[in-house]
């Protein structure tokens, strides 16, 4: 199975440098592959708009299940962030590719609570 975790924020290099990908990119995912199979990835919010980032969700979402063969979409982001950045529609879109859409929404700068 594999996982991908979305942030709402964009991705940093080792160096520290924000990587803030344009609309004509692939979908950055970084993946960290689990023993036993399967892996773990992060990137930003597919179809995020908002701060200088344009996705078009149809697309990174499709890559997200074609191309790299994700099973499950896990957004960690608040519902008011995922309203201002345009990606209200990321459960039905995940859905209607094929994955499962978890939404385990975790305040930011916040330790997540149960």
């Amino acid at each position: 199975v594999c996982i991908l975790w979305m942030m709402g924020s964009g991705v940093f290099r080792s160096d520290g440098q924000e990587m803030l990908p344009t609309p004509d990119e692939d979908l950055h995912v970084d993946e960290v592959q689990v023993t036993g199979g399967g892996g773990i990835g992060m990137s930003v919010a597919p179809g995020r708009r908002r701060n200088g980032i344009h996705r078009h969700m149809p697309t990174d979402v499709s890559r997200l299940a074609r191309s790299l063969r994700f099973d499950v979409v896990v957004s960690l982001i608040e519902t008011r962030e995922m309203r201002l950045m345009g990606c209200m529609a990321l459960g039905e879109t995940v859905e209607a590719e094929g994955m499962v859409w978890v939404h385990f929404p975790i305040r930011d700068k916040w330790v997540p609570t149960p």
